[in-house]
């Protein structure tokens, strides 16, 4: 065998050996057939091709990865009442950046804040993101009853108007007070504020289940305002 046929197959069998321990990236060759020296030679890395997803194509999962909704770090809190109490409003609250939905439980039924609960729940599940509701308990609260106007009616200084126990829907002249120990404890001469004191009234005279007051501060007193 002569010495170039036995560099060639050294070169064979060391290029064989090596393929298995070759690290990632380099290959084993001979340069030139009439050279007997190993080569190392460095494989060109190709760029990677692969496209980074877009929101269309992932899960619910990663949208929060792809979107700075996520990656505030201030809290901001949203009230949901008659223009917000939808379910598309709600999701547009929460993808614009709302936290926390506030529910004031001081007005509306036990039935429609059930049915708020769980459209933010739904959606909490839909985009795999806690949700936070804060409930607004005002406490108790004295309200005088219904009128017979929706829009309700206003009251002029100087006029009398009365508090009852009547459930009739109120005028003008009066309205019911649904809360007898209020009548009970109030004496002439008291001040009775409506609305949070946008309507002031005096009491100049009782009766059993009635109160006459004279009215100090005009203004407009409709349903379920408080006393």
């Amino acid at each position: 065998m002569s010495r170039f046929t036995a560099a060639i197959l050294c070169v064979l069998l060391a290029t064989q050996s090596s393929e298995a321990f070759a690290p990632r990236g380099f290959t084993f060759g001979v340069v030139s057939p009439s050279e007997t020296r190993l080569a190392v030679a460095v494989s060109s890395v190709a760029p990677s091709t692969s496209v980074p997803p877009t929101a269309k194509d992932t899960t619910v999962a990663q949208v929060p990865r792809l979107s700075q909704r996520w990656r505030k770090s201030t809290k901001q809190l949203a009230t949901l009442g008659p223009a917000s109490s939808t379910k598309e409003m709600i999701e547009k609250l929460f993808l614009a950046g709302a936290d926390v939905f506030r529910l004031n439980f001081s007005h509306g039924s036990q039935e429609q804040k059930k049915e708020l609960l769980d459209i933010i729940r739904e959606i909490e599940e839909k985009y795999s993101h806690p949700i936070a509701i804060l409930g607004d308990l005002q406490g108790p609260k004295l309200r005088v009853g219904e009128f017979s106007k929706p829009e309700g009616e206003v009251l002029n200084i100087g006029q009398t108007f009365r508090f009852d126990g009547d459930s009739a829907k109120g005028d003008n002249k009066r309205v019911q007070l649904p809360h007898p120990e209020i009548i009970e404890a109030s004496e002439i001469g008291h001040v009775l504020l409506v609305d949070d004191g946008k309507v002031k009234l005096t009491v100049t005279g009782k009766g059993k289940g009635y109160l006459d007051c004279h009215v100090d501060v005009d203004g407009k007193i409709s349903n379920r305002k408080g006393v």
